[in-house]
């Protein structure tokens, strides 16, 4: 008997569904702890004894399962969760979300449960200073970098890179203020040295900005890649605006995708940044140049893939989740 493995995650997160769907293919069921459906969670301790369970659903919310630690494998999906909050951000569901996190977070500290892209993994390897080091080690191409919070640092930069783009070191969404100031979201921009010379230079002493080379491209790739389950990659042509040549993120509706087969020496190399950063998966952003050199962008451990597969039967990336959870929870079981 395997594992069962749980979803710590929004239900309707269509990454989840669909990943479930594939994995349902193979005989088995995708669980959910969903912040958003009521549900038992206990743990007793006198110091010396411990014992835990905890309800989950399955994805149509019909079935109800309790389980203990020792039974699960968990798949920790936070983003879509917090996507949620962003609309719907009361104070309860906030509170709701936070704790029903620390409760799962905890008890896979406890009882050292199997999971998904490790706790400290994870939260280390989003940092982007971290990320050139996998980079390196993994033989991967990356743009000069520039992290900076002095004008004129990012000036000489400028002189070798007339034309650049800078975007936040970790921040990328602000919240709505209490004072009425709207929701903002910190994207990529475009920088040139007239842009930075005529700003005032203390206002650059307020934080650090990542600063590269604007890169001409004949496409972008995201690479879905696991350390053991193979890769899936898609071509993301965005189009031919001011905004798709800086950044296709905000017109992703407006891009064309295609699913492509990734080289396999890029493949490898992937690996070889996932073992160096000790995940079991991540999503990958490159670029491929007119002079057809590819370059790693960054590296997310939780980043989306859904809207490249939209609608049934599961596409390749679900296969590829539903692959992972199926031998994991195995081998978990049957080291």
């Amino acid at each position: 008997m395997s594992l069962v493995p749980i979803a710590f995650g929004f239900r309707e997160d269509p990454h989840l569904q669909r990943t479930a769907a594939a994995l349902e293919a193979l005989g088995q069921s995708l669980w959910f702890m969903d912040s958003t459906t009521p549900g038992r969670c206990n743990f007793t301790s006198d110091g010396r004894n411990r014992r835990a369970s905890i309800d989950v659903v399955d994805r149509t919310g019909s079935r109800t399962l309790s389980v203990g630690p020792d039974e699960i494998f968990v798949w920790l999906r936070n983003k879509a969760q917090y996507q949620v909050l962003r609309t719907l951000a009361t104070q309860i569901n906030r509170f709701k979300l936070e704790e029903r996190s620390s409760f799962i977070r905890g008890l896979i500290e406890t009882y050292d449960i199997p999971h998904m892209n490790a706790l400290d993994r994870g939260r280390r390897q989003e940092d982007k200073i971290l990320q050139t080091r996998f980079a390196a080690v993994a033989g991967l191409s990356m743009p000069e970098t520039l992290i900076s919070s002095d004008r004129e640092e990012i000036l000489t930069f400028l002189d070798r890179h007339p034309v650049a783009i800078s975007k936040p070191l970790w921040v990328k969404y602000l919240p709505e203020a209490r004072s009425g100031a709207p929701a903002r979201f910190i994207g990529t921009r475009k920088i040139t040295q007239d842009i930075v010379a005529q700003a005032d230079a203390d206002d650059f002493l307020i934080a650090p900005m990542i600063v590269q080379p604007l890169l001409a491209k004949q496409y972008e790739l995201r690479v879905i890649a696991s350390r053991n389950n193979g890769a899936v990659a898609y071509k993301i042509e965005a189009p031919a605006t001011d905004q798709g040549r800086l950044d296709w993120r905000p017109v992703t509706d407006d891009c064309t995708n295609a699913l492509v087969e990734a080289p396999q020496d890029l493949v490898d190399g992937l690996v070889r940044y996932l073992e160096a950063a000790g995940l079991e998966y991540g999503v990958f952003d490159l670029i491929m140049t007119p002079e057809d050199e590819l370059y790693f962008l960054e590296c997310n451990s939780d980043g989306q893939w859904a809207w490249l597969e939209p609608g049934d039967p599961p596409g390749p990336t679900a296969r590829l989740f539903a692959d992972i959870l199926a031998t994991r929870t195995r081998q978990e079981m049957y080291p």
